[in-house]
Formats: structure tokens, sequence, C-alpha cells
């Protein structure tokens, strides 16, 4: 009489002594000692198999039953049902290593749900359940690992969805004894069908009558056991024996096919549904084996940098870094994610930048380097996504970029950076590319399985335009202040030209394009309330391009009268450049109304020097409290701060500390932990888009010519474009947006 509440363990046992032998002694060295463990013999023909077992089982308090005859897999199995009444029962191939905690974690997922009739573990060797990859069963281990390390990886990486799937698996099976009693076969007895003797397709034919009947099947996605695969099942192995047994599988599967018409298309519609429970369940155990395959489009870097450049490669330098870590720690507490990640830039056709293929070179094999070319030439030939995830750090310009994402990966996610174009529709060449960038960001929404913003003012933005997308999908992660690539010196030809350009005087220094939001007019009133009210003797430098639309020249201009010698513009400058002017200048204004983060402040402060900045947007998120602001957008109300700025050290020391202060909130490390964290996250969600992309058919986007920015949409802007661009920038600027111009109408993302 058995006596406790747990499952018995039946192992059914034709010879495969050692087989049997190792399988009993993970049983018992990794399941309470409560459960019962009953060993049923089917008349093995080994002579050492009756003495060594009948020792084995008093020596442990097992139970060992031997079958007068041999009547195959399906009559020791029912055997073995009926002694463990009223018990739910366990069904362990002999030639099954269960690791430890198994049985727990088996139980679980059976009671699930109060319908659930059997549990079946993930295995090496087990049809639609074998890992690391499904319905390519092996007799060995995953990548040489150990039975405890790949069972640890699949159960620290388990999302528990305890899938369904069309019929268990008979390596190892939890059977309730709900289901064995409700039941019945057609030789009115339960358990499993006679007809199936000796074996295969018993557990089939038990599960299709199991659903007929209102319950289910699942797998134990948290768990893992070993399978020899099938070494036990009719002794040693011969031609003779192989052939029956083909015979027999072939007999028995035209008998499930008979009986169940629907099983092949139940199987087949597992087998392929992309992103069904069992889908994602099983991708989730595969990459807690193989690891993830992510990528980063890096294909805005090139040799000109601007802030997009520099935010999506300190951002891949820091994620390298965290990537770094745990490879070298893999037993450290998950830095980020229990998978591991594998990393590939995705990156613009043509040379590449000297910074990018050092910050890649510095990941070494784990980080992989693929230009459009080589995609696009990948997703012809091979209709699979290479990517698990790919991550885009700043907004798409064109139809063809969602094309891209579509097609590149399984998730793909989108770095909201603000909604200044989106909003703004004098920053668009015309009215009808703001449309279609309008639609286009929309469409991005709708359609990415995650958005990052660099700030919760941003997010807050995005949602109160109408731009929505579910909490568990969105992310805010905000910009490091710490950058580690983008620090240099001017040579001492710059020096002399800026010194050149500027002179002696002291002077205010505003960082930026000549968008309007930006608000450089105010820059212009406050440097002639200063000289009216306090007689400053210094200028003003504008340190940035122009747009190509929606700038302020024209405004500048206006409020420029009578001031010309006094405000400087430098245009687009370097990051060496940059650095000599904010070690000289004696006060850096940042008037900005529109900010989706605000980096100039942060940039100050670290060389010692005082910041004012309108409290607008994010900017008051970012900089806190204790940092003095200008008041309002008129300079009269902040002339007597600014002039304590320049002419008080206290006051002006006071103000970089309170900004340093803040700085170490923002560091590019906890900004990668926080990003690879979300894409975990992401990665274990159900994909969004439905197979057409939201009603929304490939063709159509491949279709669609509305780009925004980067590549205008007539010869005449194009051309008023690169005259611009050549004005500001010189050749190299003027090669780059040929070179994105040509990628764009060649259909290269």
């Amino acid at each position: 009489m058995i006596l406790t509440n747990l499952p018995v363990i039946i192992v059914p046992i034709f010879n495969a002594l050692d087989d049997v032998l190792e399988c009993v002694e993970s049983l018992r060295a990794n399941t309470p000692p409560e459960a019962q463990i009953l060993l049923i013999d089917d008349a093995s023909t080994d002579p050492a198999v009756q003495p060594t077992l009948t020792a084995l089982a008093a020596q442990h308090g097992l139970r060992y039953v031997r079958k007068p005859v041999n009547t195959g897999f399906v009559g020791s199995c029912n055997l073995g049902f009926e002694m463990a009444k009223p018990h739910d029962v366990v069904i362990v191939n002999s030639d099954v290593i269960v690791p430890a905690d198994w049985l727990l974690r088996l139980q679980t997922a059976a009671y699930h749900r109060s319908n659930i009739a059997s549990a079946t573990p993930f295995t090496n060797h087990g049809s639609i359940l074998s890992l690391p990859h499904i319905d390519r069963p092996s007799h060995d281990l995953p990548l040489g690992m150990s039975l405890a390390e790949v069972d640890a990886r699949v159960r620290n990486a388990s999302l528990r969805l305890y899938p369904i799937i069309p019929t268990a698996i008979g390596h190892l099976t939890y059977i309730k004894r709900s289901a064995l009693d409700a039941v019945v076969g057609v030789n009115a007895l339960t358990g499993f069908d006679d007809a199936f003797a000796p074996g295969y397709g018993e557990e089939v034919d038990f599960s299709q009558r199991s659903i007929m009947a209102g319950f289910c099947h699942v797998v134990a996605d948290d768990l893992f056991v070993h399978h020899k695969g099938s070494k036990s099942f009719g002794g040693p192995s011969s031609p003779q024996k192989e052939q029956r047994r083909r015979e027999i599988q072939e007999a028995h599967e035209r008998l499930i096919n008979q009986r169940y018409p629907w099983y092949e298309a139940a199987r087949g519609l597992n087998a392929n549904e992309a992103d069904s429970p069992f889908a994602r369940a099983a991708v989730r155990a595969r990459a807690a084996l193989l690891g993830y395959h992510i990528a980063i489009d890096a294909t805005c870097v090139s040799q000109y940098t601007t802030g997009t450049q520099v935010f999506t490669l300190e951002l891949i330098n820091a994620v390298i870094d965290r990537l770094l870590i745990q490879r070298q720690s893999p037993n450290h507490a998950f830095t980020h994610s229990p998978i591991p990640f594998k990393l590939s830039l995705v990156v613009a056709d043509g040379p590449l930048p000297d910074i990018l293929q050092q910050v890649a070179a510095r990941a070494g094999s784990f980080c992989t380097l693929m230009p459009i070319k080589t995609l696009r030439q990948r997703l012809k030939e091979d209709k699979t996504p290479p990517f698990d995830l790919l991550h885009r750090p700043f907004q798409l310009t064109s139809s063809r970029d969602l094309l891209f994402l579509l097609s590149s990966a399984r998730r793909f996610i989108v770095s909201q950076l603000d909604c200044i174009a989106y909003a703004n529709p004098s920053y668009a060449l015309n009215a009808e590319t703001w449309v279609a960038y309008r639609q286009l960001t929309e469409r991005v929404f709708a359609l990415a399985d995650g958005i990052t913003y660099i700030s919760a003012d941003a997010r807050h933005d995005a949602k109160h335009r109408g731009l929505l997308i579910a909490s568990e999908r969105e992310c805010v992660a905000y910009l490091g202040v710490n950058h580690q690539l983008h620090l240099a010196e001017a040579s001492a030809d710059d020096v002399a030209k800026l010194r050149g350009k500027l002179g002696d005087a002291p002077f205010l220094l505003v960082l930026g394009t000549n968008f309007r939001h930006k608000n450089r007019t105010y820059a212009i009133h406050m440097l002639r309330a200063l000289i009216a009210q306090h007689g400053w003797a210094g200028n003003l430098v504008f340190a940035g391009p122009n747009v190509a639309s929606g700038g302020s020249v024209q405004e500048e201009a206006e409020a420029v009268a009578g001031l010309e010698s006094r405000v400087i513009y430098l245009g687009a400058i370097d990051e060496a450049q940059k650095s000599w002017l904010l070690q000289n200048t004696a006060l850096v204004l940042y008037p900005s109304n529109y900010e989706g983060f605000g980096i100039v402040p942060f940039e100050a402060a670290q060389v010692g020097v005082p910041c004012l900045a309108l409290r607008n947007t994010s900017v008051a998120e970012v900089l806190g409290d204790e940092v003095r602001y200008l008041e309002n957008n008129d300079p009269q109300a902040s002339v007597g701060l600014v002039w304590q700025m320049l002419t008080d050290r206290a006051v002006a020391a006071a103000q970089v500390a309170a900004i340093a202060a803040r700085a170490g909130r923002f560091d590019w490390h906890t900004v990668a932990q926080e990003t690879l964290a979300f894409y975990d996250r992401v990665l274990t969600l159900p994909a969004r888009r439905p197979a057409h992309g939201a009603g929304l058919a490939a063709a159509d986007l491949e279709d669609e010519t509305a780009v925004v920015t980067v590549a205008a949409n007539n010869w005449l802007q194009r051309g008023i474009k690169a005259i611009n661009t050549l004005r500001r920038e010189g050749r190299a600027g003027l090669r780059r947006e040929i070179d994105q111009y040509l990628r764009w109408k060649r259909g290269q993302f």
C-alpha cells in the first residue's frame, strides 16, 4: 500500500542494466525520500538484472516487480498505473537522468490548471521538446554541458508559461490520476491502449483521448532532463530489431492517423506557430543554451559626428562592457539577464569610422559587424530573421526603415528620443513629408515590440501626443554623461584658428543647431541686456550648424542688428573644438524650449564652467531642483543671475557643483544595464505585430517614398540642402548627405 500524496514514479525496465542503474541513482539522489519509486522489470533477458535490482530495492526502500512474461512498455506502464492507485504517476524511461528538484517543478506544471492531464519536461532527445533545436533530437547533452548546468540555465531563464502541446512525450511524463480515471480506452480500460503494445504511439493515443475528454497536456518549461534516446527499448540493437522497430512505429502511426485525423494538423500548428506560448517557451529555453542574438543599428555612424551618433556609439560601447562582464563571470549573479547575448552591429556599407571599428574590436568574437548589403543578401537567402532582437537607438525617417526592422528580427525596439519633429511641421521640408513622418512614427508605436525614451518627460510627451504603447513595452533609459569615446583635445592649429576668430574678449557660448526651439535669439537679447545694464565687454558665440528647414536664421538676423561685431558664428564644429570652447567660455547658455534630455549643462560642468538653462521639458527633470535656472523667455528677468554667474566665482562654482552632483545619476554603464534588461523583458513578451504588420502589407511599405529630413522628396529641395550642407560642413558633410541619399534610393534602408 502506497501511503504518500506524492506521485508514484514508474520506471519500466527491459535489460540495459547500466542505464537503469544510472537512472535509479539519479532518482534516488534527486527525489524526496517519501516518494515511491516503482521498478517494473519486463522479464529482462539479462540474467544480472533481477538479482541486481532486487538487492538495490531492498537496500534503498524501492519497490521492484518482475513480470513473468515480456508484454512490452505499454503493459509495464498499465501495471504501474494499477499498482499506483489512487496516486498520480510519473513514467520515467530507464535511460533518463533527472536533475535536482525535478519532481516539484514537474508537479507544479501538472497542477497549473485543473484540466491538465500530463506534464513533460524539455530534454535533449524528445521530438518537439528537444533542445537546443526542436524536433532535432540528440543523444548527447547540448554543447558538452553537464545536466546540472543545462537544467540550471533552462530553469533560470524559464517564463513558466507551461505551454500546451498536442501530446505528452514519452521520455518522462507526469500523468494525473484524474485523467487516468476519466480517460477510458477502446478496450474499456484506463491507461494506455494495448493496441500500441509493445510501444510507440501509446502516449499520443492517450493524449488524444484526454483532449477529447476535456484535458490538455503541457510542458514543464523550467525543467530539463537527460534522455539517452531509446537505448533501453528492445535491448541490444541489431539490424533485424531496428527493422522490426520501424515496422511497429509505422503501423502505430497509421493507427493514430486513422483514429485522430486531426493529430498531424495539431502537431504542425504546434511546430509552425511563430509566437505561440509553446514557441516562446521553446525559444527561451533554446536561448538559455545558445544565447540570444541581438543587434544594434549603427547605420547612423559615419565620419561626421552628431548628437545621435554620440549617443549610439556610447550606448554600444557601454553594452559591450556589460556583455564582457557577463562573459568573464558567467556564474556571477545575473547582470541583466539569465541568458547570454551575442551582439551584431548593423552598419552602413562602405568604409567604417575608425572609432566604430575600435569599439567592435574590443568586444572580440562575440560582436560582429554586419553591413546593410550583407544583411539584405542574408534576408534574400534565408527568410528567417537573423536576429532575435534589433534595437534602433534613434528615430526612423522612412517606411523602408520600418520594413528593415520588421524583416530583420523577431522583435525590434526603437528609441524615441523626443517628439520635436513629430510636433513641429516647420522642421519638415514640406507638409507632405511632415504628415508622412507623423504617420510613420504612429506605425512604429503600433508595431514596435518596445520603445525606449531618454527621459520620463520624453515618455510623457509621447503619451500626451497619443503615441501609446503598453507600459511593459516601454523603458526610460536616460543618457549617460560620462562619455568614454568622445574625449578630445583641440590641436594647436584649431586653437589658433579659434583664437583668431574669438579674440581675447570673454564670451558666452551657445552650442547646438539653429532649430527654432533652441531659442538662440534669447541669447542675443541677453547679450544686449548685459551690455546695456552692466557694460559687459564680452561677446556671444554660436557653435553648431544651420538646418535646412525650421532654422532661426531670419529671427537671429533681426535680433542681432547693431551687435554684429559681438555675435560670432562658428558653424559646425568637431568634438575637440567643442571641448576647447567649453573650457574657455565664461558661461554656457542653454535657453532651449524643448529637449528630450539635454546634455550640454553636464558637458560644461565637467570642465568647471557654469551653465544656465530654462526650466523646460526634460531639462528640469534631468538637472533637478538644486540648480539655478533662467526665469523665463524674457532676458530682463534673468540678466541679474547671468551677471552673477559671470562675476561671482562662488555663485558660478555652486552652479557647477549642483550640476556635477546630478551627473552621477546618468552613467553609461547604468544605461546599458537598464537597456539590456529591457531587451530581455521584450524578448519574453509576445510579438505585437501580426503576420502582415498590423494591416500594413510589406508591399505597401516597400512602395512608399515618404522620407523626411535625410532624403528630400524633390530635386529643388535636395539641391538647396546640398548647398547648405556644403557651406556648413564642407565636402565631407556633402559626401555624407549624398551617400545617405543614395543608400535610401537603392532601398538600403
